[in-house]
């Protein structure tokens, strides 16, 4: 089987990432690009961290290249990854009336700041 990297859409950027893992020191690294229609590599990002999974560094390596193609306005995007894992979650769209749970958690720290944090229940 032959396959290439190919571009998107015309007008549309595609974000391409994926991660790297090696047990015997404990490392796992993320890379990713961001290209035009014609191909042009507009930007490029890397990361690593430590004893992790090969599925939290794709996520990773997804989540960076998402937060760097919002922050530098580098939208419609295509994204591609190879991780199966990553794409096969079903998501769908709802009211926030059929969502009221959530909505209520996500205000719940508008009234009281604590920074860039996670409260679990």
């Amino acid at each position: 089987m032959h396959v290439k990297w190919e571009p998107p859409n015309q007008s549309f950027y595609k974000l391409n990432s994926d991660e790297a893992a090696c047990t015997t020191i404990g490392a796992a690294g993320y890379g990713g690009v961001i290209r035009d229609s014609n191909g042009n590599w507009i930007v490029g990002y890397t990361g690593s961290l430590k004893h992790t999974t090969s599925l939290h560094m794709e996520l990773m390596g997804l989540l960076q290249g998402l937060r760097l193609a919002h922050l530098r306005q580098l939208t419609p995007s295509e994204v591609v990854v190879d991780a199966k894992e990553l794409v096969d979650p079903r998501v769908t769209h709802t009211y926030r009336e059929q969502n009221q749970v959530v909505d209520s958690m996500a205000k719940h720290d508008l009234m009281e700041y604590r920074g860039p944090s996670m409260l679990v229940f």
